[in-house]
């Protein structure tokens, strides 16, 4: 099994298996979604803001794990603008593809670069699209970013416990991941409510046979389109932790 542990956002990490299959369905889920958007994970360079482990032995692992996927992480714990320029330079120099994580430590880089008058496709002109994850997109950022990087941005909604749940795609769809999870809308009472109306978002996980999640409440909130259906779900509204 694959043992892994979730970043702690909403107090403590829950450690998590998943069995070997599973582990790699849900890598085949972002494969997938990342083709929508004529983006290779195998071939193109992401940048990817994340945190990274600050032991040594931890550190190195995850930059040999970065370097061996074609990523080059900007760690999010400095940033500050000394840091953000030594970004910037990396920008300059590596042939990134794609921008990838958090999304208030993009909006952040972002909000440097409208400082320095900079639209980041200008100085890395192989740039195509951002990708941001684990937290809140609003509408106001979505639009700054568009603005500096200069490629669009896309929302991605997922948890390292189940993988990818949800997925913008070209129409501006927040498409639920049904390939290998089942996500329920419920009410207080765990009854499914109806489309367009508010819940508590719980997924049952399909193919985890190590570390069974069954109905497991994620602890956010969200909203399924009138005209979202069992084959095709669409998430209208993410909004957000309920704590």
């Amino acid at each position: 099994a694959y043992i892994n542990k979730t970043s702690g956002s909403s107090g403590h990490p829950f450690i998590f298996a998943k069995d070997h299959f599973c582990h790699a369905m849900s890598w085949a889920v972002f494969i997938d979604r990342y083709r929508w958007y004529g983006l290779d994970m195998n071939r193109d360079l992401q940048a990817r803001f994340y945190g990274i482990p600050l032991d040594k032995k931890g550190y190195w692992k995850e930059r040999l794990k970065d370097r061996l996927g074609k990523r080059y992480r900007f760690p999010v714990f400095d940033l500050s603008e000394e840091k953000l320029q030594e970004f910037l330079g990396h920008f300059k120099r590596k042939p990134f593809v794609y921008l990838n994580g958090y999304t208030s430590s993009i909006v952040l880089f972002g909000k440097f670069l409208k400082e320095k008058g900079i639209v980041l496709k200008a100085v890395c002109p192989t740039l195509k699209l951002c990708i941001v994850t684990s937290e809140m997109l609003f509408e106001e950022d979505e639009k700054l970013l568009e603005t500096v990087l200069g490629v669009p941005v896309v929302n991605e909604y997922g948890a390292s416990e189940v993988g990818l749940i949800a997925f913008r795609n070209s129409e501006s769809e927040f498409l639920m991941n049904h390939d290998d999870l089942f996500v329920e809308v419920v009410d207080e009472q765990g009854k499914q409510v109806s489309n367009g109306e508010s819940g508590r978002i719980v997924i049952t996980s399909l193919f985890n046979r190590a570390h069974p999640m069954i109905r497991y409440e994620i602890g956010d909130m969200g909203v399924l389109a009138e005209e979202s259906t069992s084959s095709r779900p669409i998430l209208s509204k993410l909004i957000g932790r309920t704590n």
